[in-house]
């Protein structure tokens, strides 16, 4: 009988531990790659063909004027993580709302600011400052699988919450690996689907956003193994249809070379508008700037920057200090006045 309990129970355990949340397991995994990664540095090159078809549909729908051919660009990017901390760079000919044209840009992210420096897109150097708590920089398809994967978790960085994902036991060998599909279903119908391994720590290894009536966009990411956080993306490639049938674009990113963990020097995170620079600065929304630095007036700006200058804080300081200082006045003044009218009646 003694036995048979025994059995019974380490049968109930091995139950317990094969239900374990699938999200849970997932968010353990995805956490535990967080951790590890403290730093990294990734410089990749990308491969661009956008179609003529695209070009057409896109002019149709009142965008402006499109090129009447195919094209097809070439580009590099480093994005450098350090924390929370993140700079990304683009070099090459890339679209830039009126034409392809080759050009750089350097943007600053940490939660707080977004510092960005444009040079050969306009006649002359651009830079931009914002308060801004969003990574919207780092989550289209050039830097997509390496935010995933190293703070897909991360309360700054994420897009979405793990437990949003709702498996749907539907499985796919991708690879040569057998996937299993999760959903996150969005308003208005639209979806992103994705498919995890669940035999190298639950990484994605596509990501397909389906609007039903418009377009249809997918990164198939590939991998190598590491010994410091079990999995790094080396490759990867995204695809953008629309109405199901039509190709806009696809694109070949090539990670070719990368570090983990090494010290990343503070001046990564500073950024320096040269003269000649025409800057927008809105983050007081109040009172948005646009000027254009001299010799004179060459900035430099880091990403702890979204704090406001000491003297700010040196000021406000003051101000309380004036007005507790009043308060305490002002109820001994009360207090006084008080004592005197109440003796007075007592006489």
């Amino acid at each position: 009988m003694r036995v048979a309990l025994i059995i019974i129970c380490l049968v109930c355990f091995a139950a317990v531990g094969r239900g374990q949340p699938v999200n849970d397991q997932i968010t353990k995994a995805w956490q535990e790659r967080h951790d590890k990664v403290r730093t990294a540095e990734f410089h990749i090159t990308a491969k661009t063909h956008w179609s003529k078809e695209g070009f057409a549909l896109e002019e149709q729908a009142g965008y402006g004027p499109r090129p009447k051919e195919d094209v097809h660009t070439e580009c590099r990017y480093a994005y450098i993580l350090d924390g929370t901390k993140v700079r990304a760079e683009s070099d090459g000919v890339q679209w830039s709302g009126e034409d392809f044209r080759q050009f750089r840009r350097i943007t600053l992210l940490d939660g707080k600011l977004k510092t960005e420096f444009d040079e050969g897109r306009d006649p002359t150097p651009r830079g931009f400052i914002a308060h801004e708590s969003d990574y919207f920089e780092v989550k289209f398809a050039s830097f997509l699988p390496l935010t995933r994967c190293f703070r897909g978790v991360s309360r700054l960085m994420r897009s979405f919450l793990i437990d949003d994902l709702k498996p749907t036991g539907t499985k796919l060998v991708i690879g040569g690996r057998t996937c299993e599909q999760f959903v996150l279903k969005r308003v208005g119908g639209d979806r992103t689907e994705f498919w995890l391994d669940p035999g190298r720590d639950w990484i994605i290894v596509r990501e397909a956003y389906i609007n039903p009536k418009q377009t249809h966009t997918q990164i198939d990411i590939t991998y190598e193994p590491n010994t410091i956080c079990g999995w790094v993306p080396t490759s990867w490639e995204s695809r953008q249809t629309k109405l199901d049938t039509i190709s806009m674009s696809s694109a070949r990113f090539t990670v070719s070379k990368y570090t983990l963990n090494e010290t990343i020097p503070e001046s990564t995170f500073t950024l320096t508008f040269p003269a000649g620079t025409t800057v927008r600065d809105v983050r007081d929304v109040h009172n948005k700037k646009e000027y254009v630095v001299t010799s004179e007036t060459v900035q430099t700006l880091t990403t702890e920057a979204g704090s406001r200058p000491w003297w700010h804080y040196a000021i406000a300081a003051a101000l309380a200090a004036g007005l507790v200082g009043a308060l305490v006045y002002l109820a001994r003044r009360r207090k006084r006045s008080s004592f005197v009218s109440v003796s007075g009646e007592a006489q």
